[in-house]
């Protein structure tokens, strides 16, 4: 198990001002913020398609964005909430204030269809967690743009990106008070691909058997400047 000053860290960069959410990563806001490159979930090993995020901040919103290679991507589901993870997807797991007992879960398909969990874990080592599938962060924004049809594996396709606009006040206590520079969370980053081959890919690793991205102890370190 890594300890907590060998976990990856992220520098989570404030911008000036809010910006809109459109699935264009091309927006100048997004070019000098730094880069993670995603790796396979229980290894760290390189996969097959890459993936890529950025994350930044405007004091009450955390922004991000994801690239994702595809060569064929796939994508039913069309409700609000619907087992998007079970298709193609790319997550967040955010803890407020690194307290690992709670976290909340975000998943966005390559159809633009979400789903958001309120995840309570009272021992943070994944055992006895309640997932409550009823929670929705109402103000959460989200865009995707593709460079192909979704569905059709005829095509040369080249991917999928995904933008989305976090209203950190949503995920804190009534009672908190606005979050300062300097501040650490405790967050994981990740992408389901099922075709051509099924791949599980992320920013943390999240090593053990089975796989479970459910392993709060190995979210990374995520520090707002």
């Amino acid at each position: 198990m890594l300890n907590h000053d060998e976990l990856p860290i992220y520098r989570c960069r404030r911008i000036s001002a809010p910006f809109e959410v459109d699935g264009n990563l091309s927006k100048p806001v997004w070019q000098p913020i730094p880069v993670i490159e995603l790796t396979l979930a229980e290894n760290g090993g390189q996969p097959l398609q890459a993936s890529y995020a950025r994350g930044c901040w405007d004091g009450e919103n955390l922004y991000l964005a994801y690239v994702c290679w595809d060569q064929d991507i796939r994508a039913t589901f069309t409700q609000r909430d619907d087992r998007v993870w079970q298709e193609e997807a790319v997550e967040a797991f955010i803890s407020p204030y690194g307290d690992l007992r709670h976290y909340y879960e975000f998943q966005c398909s390559p159809n633009n269809v979400v789903r958001d969990v309120k995840v309570t874990n009272p021992n943070a080592r994944g055992e006895n967690t309640d997932f409550d599938g009823r929670w929705d962060c109402t103000a959460w924004q989200t865009a995707v743009s593709t460079l192909s049809e979704s569905n059709d594996p005829s095509q040369k396709v080249q991917g999928w990106n995904a933008e989305w606009r976090v209203p950190l006040g949503e995920l804190l206590d009534p009672q908190a008070g606005p979050i300062l520079a300097g501040e650490e969370w405790r967050v994981n980053l990740f992408r389901i691909d099922r075709w051509p081959r099924e791949e599980f890919s992320s920013w943390s690793t999240v090593p053990g058997r089975p796989l479970s991205f459910h392993r709060p102890k190995y979210f990374g370190r995520w520090i707002f400047e």
